[in-house]
């Protein structure tokens, strides 16, 4: 089978999911795309393409693993789509028996589990272990801001464990300066924040410069609401917005619809406990008025 690139998300089991991938393959080029993007075909995937992490591309490719419950599709491909805490535990799974090599990468795969899934403690999100720090050192405020780092992060994993990895420097500083970004973040928009019922609503389209920032400090600082109802800005585009909808991992009442199912009706997609659309600026009131009345 001829790969000539890996095409994945953006995020820590996004660069797990390459990683694997790169290691059994061989394959050393890599595409940073978010879903919409596989969605809209903004992102033209061919038949040497491996997709990971991301809904299932219009056109044939070579291998698809995905495990996003709204991902889910009757199409046939070659891979695996399979109902999991995170992207890199189909891979690893699926491979494990014809590349019993990649077994060393376990305790590296069990972490991507827990932080892909939000299965996290209060205090691991206080203190984040190896995998939290480096997860969150890759985001900024562009995801192609980021596609040097992610990189980075690759090709260390070949040669560095992923606890060596997260100590280093280079992760070291970014981790500090997006833990400042997201203090900054909250400070700016702390007033925004409405409880309504068992949401917490946030609505940060309209701010300018606000920083980026995330739904775990939300999580955290209500630990009683259950769910995150998040509004915001899309950097690339003025015209879009990003709706996330997520449940609270602090909180015990875990009760709602299915989210990511809810998001693929407006595009979007997701799991059970998170789902995320993109829409048109223009459609912000419409659209956030019935997805209210669907969760509430």
């Amino acid at each position: 089978m001829e790969i000539k690139r890996i095409v994945t998300h953006t995020d820590l089991d996004g660069v797990v999911s390459a990683f694997l991938i790169s290691f059994i393959f061989d394959c050393q080029n890599f595409y940073y795309a978010e879903p919409l993007e596989i969605q809209e075909r903004s992102v033209k995937c061919v038949g040497t393409d491996v997709v990971v992490d991301l809904p299932l591309p219009p056109n044939s490719v070579a291998l698809w693993f995905d495990h996003h419950d709204s991902n889910k599709t009757d199409k046939k491909f070659n891979g695996k789509h399979e109902n999991k805490k995170s992207c890199a535990r189909v891979i690893f799974d699926y491979y494990l028996k014809e590349h019993p090599e990649i077994a060393k990468f376990r305790e590296l795969i069990d972490e991507t589990d827990k932080q892909d899934s939000a299965d996290i403690t209060p205090e691991e999100y206080l203190n984040p272990g190896a995998a939290g720090i480096i997860s969150i050192s890759i985001k900024s405020r562009s995801i192609r801001e980021d596609n040097d780092f992610r990189n980075f992060l690759i090709n260390s994993l070949f040669y560095m464990d992923y606890k060596n990895l997260a100590a280093n420097q280079i992760v070291q500083n970014r981790y500090k300066e997006r833990k400042k970004e997201v203090e900054e973040w909250f400070r700016i928009i702390k007033d925004k924040i409405e409880l309504r019922k068992k949401l917490i609503f946030l609505d940060t389209s309209e701010i300018d410069d606000a920083g980026r920032g995330n739904t775990w400090v939300l999580y955290a600082t209500y630990p009683k609401q259950q769910l995150v109802f998040w509004i915001k800005s899309v950097n690339e585009d003025y015209d879009k917005l990003r709706i996330v909808i997520a449940d609270n991992p602090f909180c015990a009442d875990k009760e709602h619809i299915h989210l990511g199912n809810l998001m693929k009706e407006y595009n979007g997609g997701g799991h059970n406990g998170i789902g995320v659309c993109m829409i048109d600026r223009k459609d912000k009131d419409k659209i956030v008025k019935e997805l209210l009345s669907k969760i509430l």
